[in-house]
């Protein structure tokens, strides 16, 4: 439950917006997407743990394509004393979503 909580942008976008420093890097790293792609863009790095939606984040980096696209985002957080890293890469923006039914026996 917490994973899929994780996995909405939206909650990303609200935990870059609770550290308040970031560090760009001046060159852009080659990003491998689950598509089979491979895109430039410039990692973007919290510059000091921070605190965000009842976690502790020890370590955020989001990764920006040309255009400010947002192609990956990773986080380590310990929630509960438990601490994890998790990375969620977007591919596909703006694309039309299938969802088909499942298929009954």
């Amino acid at each position: 439950m917490a994973y899929r909580a994780m996995a909405d942008p939206s909650v990303a976008a609200s935990m870059i917006s609770a550290s308040p420093t970031w560090t760009v890097q001046t060159d852009q790293d080659v990003v491998s997407l689950p598509s089979g792609d491979e895109v430039h863009a410039w990692r973007v790095q919290s510059d000091a743990p921070f605190a965000a939606l009842g976690t502790d984040v020890q370590e955020m980096i989001v990764w920006l394509a040309p255009g400010h696209i947002v192609v990956g985002n990773q986080a380590t957080v310990t929630v509960g004393g438990v601490q994890t890293t998790t990375l969620q890469q977007y591919t596909d923006w703006g694309v039309p979503v299938t969802i088909e039914l499942p298929k009954t026996d």
